[in-house]
């Protein structure tokens, strides 16, 4: 699984950036890798194979708080440039 997570923060110095996370599983392990999401990100997943995950949120579901993000939209860098 890849996770994207996108800045849309007004105000931050990456708004409008994403960067991604390849999240790879291993039948090897015996743990799962989580990732942290903050407020104020915009968060998918690309699955490359038949996954299962498990999905937390800090808050209660609010339909009328969801969104979309057109990954066709032009004032955002999908370029997913990294930063060190």
């Amino acid at each position: 699984m890849i996770d994207l997570f996108l800045d849309i923060r007004k105000g931050s110095p990456n708004y409008g950036m994403a960067a991604a996370y390849d999240m790879r599983s291993s039948s090897d392990n015996d743990f799962a890798e989580w990732i942290w999401i903050a407020p104020g990100f915009a968060h998918g997943n690309f699955f490359t194979q038949e996954s299962t995950i498990e999905y937390m949120c800090s808050g209660e579901y609010s339909p009328d708080c969801e969104a979309t993000i057109s990954p066709l939209a032009t004032d955002l860098d999908w370029s997913l440039a990294s930063r060190t």
